[in-house]
């Protein structure tokens, strides 16, 4: 079994949110003005914070494909294997301080491919 990356998130972490399924689809309306999707964009990170005190706050909302972290960036990337996990995720950790910093949580934004 392999002990980081990807396989970390599918495997040993079980869902902790009782209540994600009655949320999923009201998250949807509030964010009509951003594309919805299950990455999101975590900022304001304060530079001691690790993926696993991440993890262990996405956690809590589903579960996770990957985190990539940036932590002289101050931001990291978490991806949830679903849309309403990352939804509920960014409403419940809006604001919230980890480390001391508040959390800025935003829909990552995709870059469009430029095929020739």
């Amino acid at each position: 079994m392999r002990t980081g990356g990807r396989d970390r998130f599918h495997n040993e972490y079980a869902l902790r949110l009782e209540e994600k399924g009655s949320f999923g689809s009201a998250m949807r309306a509030d964010h009509n003005d951003e594309q919805v999707s299950r990455h999101l964009w975590v900022g304001n990170l304060n530079p001691r914070v690790t993926e696993s005190i991440l993890a262990e706050q996405f956690l809590r909302f589903g579960e996770l494909d990957n985190i990539a972290l940036y932590p002289s960036r101050g931001y990291a990337f978490v991806n949830f294997r679903k849309e309403e996990d990352a939804c509920l995720a960014m409403r419940g950790l809006q604001g919230v301080a980890v480390a001391g910093f508040p959390l800025k949580i935003e829909f990552a934004k995709g870059v469009p491919c430029k095929i020739k």
